[in-house]
């Protein structure tokens, strides 16, 4: 990670790279915490259903994506 930010910062300046981290950071966090957020909205029985209905979507393209 080092490295990688020496690189951006060779090639943008030291505040763009802090710039490009923090928007990796947050590409990668914010998916995360969504799926999180699914997690505890399982225990409702409204949204339980939607989360395994989303959750079944997405066993279903995988194999698209693949």
């Amino acid at each position: 990670a080092t490295y990688t930010f020496r690189g951006l910062e060779f090639l943008f300046g030291a505040e763009e790279a802090a710039i490009h981290v923090s928007t990796l950071v947050m590409a990668i966090a914010l998916p995360l915490a969504w799926v999180n957020t699914l997690f505890y909205m399982q225990g409702s029985e409204k949204s339980g259903e939607l989360v395994r209905m989303i959750i079944g979507i997405i066993q279903g393209i995988k194999t698209f994506l693949a």
